[in-house]
Formats: C-alpha cells, structure tokens, sequence
C-alpha cells in the first residue's frame, strides 16, 4: 500500500501450449512457453470516480500457432518482445444516479463507463478469443485501444440498461484525428438487460456498431482470412446474445450463446457472419472447480470459408491467488486457408 487515492492490482498470464496442424498449415508446432502481464493502478478522488492507468507487456508476438482461428485471448494486444506500454488511460465517472460516463485517450469499447456488459457466464478470460466476446464480436471491436468516449445508462430498477461509446484508433494523429473523413473509429451502442427468469439469472442484450475504415473482428486475428478481406474497408455490425445461469450449481449447466452479423461498406464484399454456444458447470469433482465446452462458428463469409471450433476446459483455483487451467481446442475449417488443427 503506497497511496492513500491509489491501489495496485495485477494479473498476469502463463501459457505453456502447442498444436499439432494438418499439412497445409504454415503455424508452427512446437511447444512454447508464453506470457501477459496487466498491472492496473486505480485512483478514486472522490470514491465514486476512478482513473484506471493499465501497464501491459507480453511475448506472443511470436507464436504462429496461437493466431487466426486459434488466436488466445490474453495473448492477443500483449505489448511485443516485452516491452511495458500503456494498455489503458481513461477516467469514469457518475453523472447523477444512473448515469456513467468514461472518457480518454486509451480506452476500449469494452472498458467500464463505455459498455453496458457482456451477456455471457461464459469465462471471457479463458483460451480462444473468439469464444470470449459473448456473440457479440461484430458490435464490439477489441482489436485495439484509441481515443474514445462512451456512457452507461441504468434505466431505474428494471433491469434494462443502453450504451454508447465512441473510440478513434488514430484520435491521437493530426492525419487522423476524431470523427474526421480520415478517423479509424468504431462507435456501438448497445440495450442490455440482467435480472432473474427460469429458476435462475437472465443475461440478454441487442448490438448496433458502426465500422469507419477499420477492420472489424477479424484484426484480433480469430476470422478467416475471406472475413479478414471482407470486413477491411468498415461498415455496419449486429449482435444479439443470451446467458441463463442456474441460481445452485448441480448438473445443470450455465448456457451462453451469441450470433453476430457484418454488413462491408465496400460493395461486392460478402457478409460475414459467426455464432457460439457455452456451456459451464460449477462445482465440478471439487467446490470452486469448473467444466465448460464452447463450440461456434468464427467470422466467415459462407460455404467457402466456413469453420467450426471449440474448446475444452478444467478450472482449478488452487489457492486465492492461483487458478490452473488445462484447456484443449479444435478447428476445422474450408476454403483458401484449409485449416485444420488441434492443441491444448
């Protein structure tokens, strides 16, 4: 404890990972050993605001095997051949009672004050990236941090909350800049619902988002290469996406599941589609334990390029601090970059 406005949280990945490809694959094969380190440093100055400093730094900029289909999540945005930078600088606060604002010049679509939530029990810190965007992948870009704004309205005791956020990836060049022709930016809105249905909790949510000269999704590196092309010149995306949880753990399992759409600007580009199903069981062999099993389709653009992945996992926190994770994944997939691997 260095500070009386200021505390320190850090969480840091280990991966030690490898899959095996079919022949026409150029990923590597070999096991390798790879992290990510978040050092986050949150400041409150009156106990309801908070200005969130992140430190971030990683080695997977070289894990070929760990890209595409099967990017991983923690890996994917990890500062390269660990170098520290600045992951997040942003500041929220509350404007009255049901209304929070965020704003900086490094923030997310996903960030707190800028999104109303995921409606996912699905763990959304897990293994393929895909998997931990709820569905909604086409209405929320991740692929990188910039300029931004955004507010969460909390609609009285409904349950329903909306969002709207606005971030430029180059806001801060005079070429660039905010809400100019040349601005890369993506802008989502957002109607969310949380409340309790079915003997259990409800998540639920609709997504609008804007693309202006960006690549939607398929920059974090989970789509097809088809996707990849079809989603380069920006345009319009559209998610819907639910999460029932069960109130007791026992053989029921929490189920998530998510589609998302993208229509291109650029005329003549197909559609670009993609979905996923979750599935969770708490409490497994041990109290604190987890199983899940997610299965979906990652963004492609039809027959041609069409995909099927998962994955596996067994979550074991082995003490407060430490969770291990052994985890295995498939993809299968068609078209110009014949795909098919399996690793863990």
């Amino acid at each position: 404890q260095f500070s009386t406005t200021t505390k320190l949280k850090g969480v840091t990945f280990w991966n030690v990972g490898a899959m095996g490809n079919d022949d026409k694959s150029t990923k590597g094969e070999s096991l390798t050993v790879n992290y990510d380190l978040r050092l986050a440093l949150k400041t409150s100055f009156t106990g309801e605001d908070m200005l969130t400093t992140v430190l971030r730094a990683g080695n997977f900029n070289d894990v070929t095997n760990f890209a595409g289909l099967t990017a991983v999540e923690y890996g994917f945005g990890g500062s390269a051949d660990n170098n520290v930078q600045i992951g997040r600088l942003f500041y929220t606060f509350p404007v009255g009672d049901d209304l929070t604002v965020t704003a900086g010049p490094v923030v997310r679509t996903d960030d707190p004050g800028m999104y109303a939530g995921y409606a996912s029990y699905y763990p959304t810190d897990l293994l393929l990236d895909f998997f931990t965007y709820g569905g909604a992948w086409a209405t929320n870009n991740l692929s990188n941090q910039g300029s931004g704004i955004g507010a969460v309205y909390e609609i009285g005791d409904s349950g329903f909350s909306v969002s709207g956020n606005y971030v430029s990836y180059n806001g801060d060049s005079s070429t660039g800049g905010i809400a100019t022709d040349e601005s890369i930016s993506t802008s989502t809105w957002q109607l969310f619902y949380s409340g309790e249905a079915f003997g259990g909790n409800l998540l639920a949510q609709a997504g609008y988002a804007v693309e202006e000269g960006t690549v939607n999704g398929s920059s974090t590196g989970f789509g097809t290469d088809a996707a990849t092309a079809a989603m380069a010149g920006g345009g319009e995306g559209y998610s819907l996406a639910a999460a029932w949880q069960p109130a007791e753990s026992g053989l029921i399992p929490s189920i998530s599941t998510g589609f998302s759409s993208f229509d291109p600007t650029t005329k003549g580009n197909k559609d670009v589609d993609g979905w996923y199903v979750g599935f969770e069981w708490s409490d497994v062999f041990i109290e604190g334990n987890s199983f899940g099993y997610a299965i979906g389709s990652a963004p492609n653009t039809g027959s041609s390029d069409d995909n099927t992945i998962w994955e596996a996992f067994y979550s074991m926190p082995v003490t407060d601090n430490i969770t291990i994770t052994p985890a295995i994944f498939g993809v299968d997939s068609d078209g110009a970059a014949d795909e098919e691997g399996f690793g863990g």
